[in-house]
C-alpha cells in the first residue's frame, strides 16, 4: 500500500464518518472523549479498517490507545501494513452467555424410540411425517410461545407458504442464500417457498412511516434446501415456526427483547430444560462476509437458545432472538416517525422444541415437568 498521508487520513475519516455519523473530524480530534468512536463502533471500525486496507489486526493490538485519532489510527495502519504476513486476524466466537442444567435422565436415542414407537416416520429427503402425540406436542409449544406473544399485544398474520423473489432481492436473503432456497416452477421462477417465517411481513409495510410501535407474530412452514444433507428432526427439508417481530424505535426494540428473552428462559427453566445462551451469526449475513459475521457476534446480534440433546452430547438451536436494525427497514423503505423504522424478530422451530424436550424427559408423561401436565 502506497497512500500519502492526506489520502490515508481521508480514508480513515470517511470510514470514521460512515460508522459514527459525524462529518466533521479534525485529524488530531480525540476519537473517544468526543463521542465519534464509542466501544461498539471501535468493534465496527476494526474490522472496516482490515477490509479497507487489506491488513491484519492481532487481538493484542486492539486497544483504544491504538485509536484515539485519524493520526494516530494511519501511524499504526502504516505499522500493520509492513508485517502483513504476522499473527492472526482479530476474530470474534460466540460466546455463552448463560447455561442452565436441568434434571439428568436416561433417555437414549429418542428418535429411534419415536420412530418404534410410529409417533414419527422418516420418509426421505429431509421430511417426516408426525403422528397425534407429536402433533398435540406441537401445537403445545406453540400455545406458550402465542402467549408470549400476547404479552406484547401482537397482531397474528398468517401467510402463503410461497414469497416473490422480488421481496426475497430486496431483503438480502436471495443473495446471501440462492442455494437454500426451493424455487417454485416456472421459467424463470418468480417465486420460493417461504425460507424464514418472517420474511414475507415486511413487505406489506413498504413506503410507510409507522405512528406506534407494533408486534406481529406469524407461524408458516419454512422450506429450505440445506446444503448440510438433512439429520432426522434436528434438521429439516419442511419445518414449522413461530415468529414475533417488532417494529419500532431502537429503545423499544431493546426492551422488548430484553422481555422477551426473559420469558424464553422462563419457559425454558419451567420445563427443566438443560439449555445455554449464546451469540451467534445473523442468518442473513452472507456467508463469506466474515467481517460483518465477526461484528454480529461482538454486537450480540443474534441470540440462541440451545438446548441440550443427551443421547447426541450436543447444544442444538432452538430459538432465536435477531435485531434486524435498519436492515429490512431500509430495504423496504419503513419508517417509524419520520425515521428509519428498528425491527427484531424471534423465531421457534416447533420440531426442534418437541425434539430438545423428549431427548431429555423421554416419552413417559408421568416423568415430565408440571407445565407440560396441565
Amino acid at each position: 500500500m502506497e497512500l500519502s498521508s492526506e489520502t490515508m487520513e481521508g480514508k480513515i475519516k470517511t470510514l470514521l464518518t460512515e460508522i459514527s455519523g459525524v462529518k466533521e473530524i479534525e485529524p488530531n480530534q480525540p476519537l473517544v472523549d468526543s463521542g465519534v468512536v464509542v466501544s461498539i463502533h471501535f468493534i465496527e471500525l476494526i474490522l472496516s479498517l482490515e477490509k479497507a486496507f487489506d491488513i491484519q489486526i492481532r487481538t493484542f493490538d486492539a486497544v483504544p490507545e491504538q485509536f484515539l485519532t485519524i493520526n494516530t489510527i494511519a501511524a499504526f495502519v502504516r505499522e500493520k501494513d509492513s508485517k502483513k504476513d504476522e499473527g492472526d486476524p482479530l476474530h470474534f466466537h460466540p460466546e455463552v452467555l448463560n447455561r442452565r442444567t436441568g434434571t439428568e435422565r436416561e433417555v437414549g436415542d429418542i428418535t429411534e424410540q419415536l420412530l418404534q414407537a410410529k409417533h414419527l416416520k422418516l420418509t426421505g429427503d429431509g421430511k417426516v411425517v408426525l403422528d397425534g402425540f407429536l402433533t398435540r406436542l406441537q401445537e403445545r409449544f406453540d400455545g406458550f410461545f402465542q402467549d408470549m406473544a400476547a404479552h406484547f399485544d401482537a397482531t397474528a398474520q398468517v401467510h402463503p407458504a410461497e414469497i416473490s423473489l422480488d421481496v426475497l432481492t430486496r431483503a438480502g436473503y436471495l443473495r446471501s442464500f440462492p442455494k437454500l432456497l426451493k424455487y417454485c416452477p416456472g421459467e424463470p421462477p418468480q417465486a420460493a417457498l417461504v425460507p424464514a417465517a418472517c420474511l414475507p411481513c415486511y413487505s406489506q409495510y413498504s413506503g410507510m412511516d409507522l405512528q406506534d410501535s407494533f408486534c406481529l407474530t406469524t407461524a408458516n412452514t419454512v422450506s429450505r434446501q440445506e446444503q448440510e444433507g438433512y439429520l432426522g428432526l434436528e434438521r429439516l427439508a419442511e419445518f414449522k415456526m413461530r415468529e414475533i417481530l417488532f417494529f419500532g424505535s431502537e429503545q423499544e426494540i431493546e426492551n422488548n427483547i430484553n422481555v422477551i428473552l426473559e420469558r424464553i428462559r422462563n419457559l425454558a427453566e419451567e420445563l427443566d430444560l438443560t439449555y445455554q445462551i449464546s451469540t451467534a451469526n445473523d442468518s442473513f449475513v452472507a456467508p463469506e462476509d466474515s467481517s460483518k459475521k465477526a461484528y454480529q457476534l461482538a454486537a450480540r446480534d443474534k441470540l440462541e437458545l440451545q438446548a441440550y440433546l443427551p443421547d447426541k452430547k450436543k447444544y442444538l438451536a432452538i430459538a432465536s432472538i435477531n435485531k434486524h436494525h435498519q436492515h429490512f427497514s431500509k430495504a423496504f423503505n419503513i419508517k417509524h416517525k419520520g425515521l428509519t423504522a428498528q425491527t427484531a424478530c424471534v423465531g421457534f422451530g416447533l420440531e426442534r422444541w418437541c425434539l430438545a424436550f423428549l431427548a431429555q424427559h423421554g416419552l413417559d408423561v408421568s416423568r415430565w415437568p408440571q407445565k407440560m401436565k396441565q
